[in-house]
């Protein structure tokens, strides 16, 4: 079976091109347009291994999403890298919300694929 990575992120080019890379690479790729999707996928997904995150999400904001996560059982077995603009959050505000990882937009290939290495 190969490991399954949730994309979730409102940019549908975004989604594309990060899904297209982790297809490329051997991975399943579940993708979440919005916040009440992302819950929906997170609590449906068998083999569920990493969840990227993108901060900017329209409805409710990534904290919010990451608090109702970690409310839940599903959520805390699976890590959360979070995608951001440059500058916009460092690893320490990450760690604090409980996500591994800050990957800055646009996500290029390699460091995509190293850190879905690396947490999931």
């Amino acid at each position: 079976m190969r490991p399954t990575i949730l994309i979730v992120t409102a940019d549908a080019a975004a989604r594309d091109e990060l899904a297209g890379t982790l297809r490329q690479a051997g991975y399943t790729a579940v993708e979440a347009s919005d916040a009440c999707q992302a819950l929906w996928r997170l609590e449906r997904t068998a083999g569920l291994r990493l969840v990227l995150l993108d901060v900017m999400l329209p409805a409710m904001s990534a904290w919010t999403l990451l608090r109702a996560w970690q409310d839940g059982s599903v959520r805390a077995a699976v890590p959360v890298a979070l995608l951001a603009e440059p500058g916009l959050l460092e690893q320490a505000d990450a760690a604090a919300m409980g996500a591994l990882a800050v990957l800055e937009k646009p996500v290029g290939t390699r460091p995509l694929l190293q850190a879905v290495r690396r947490y999931g």
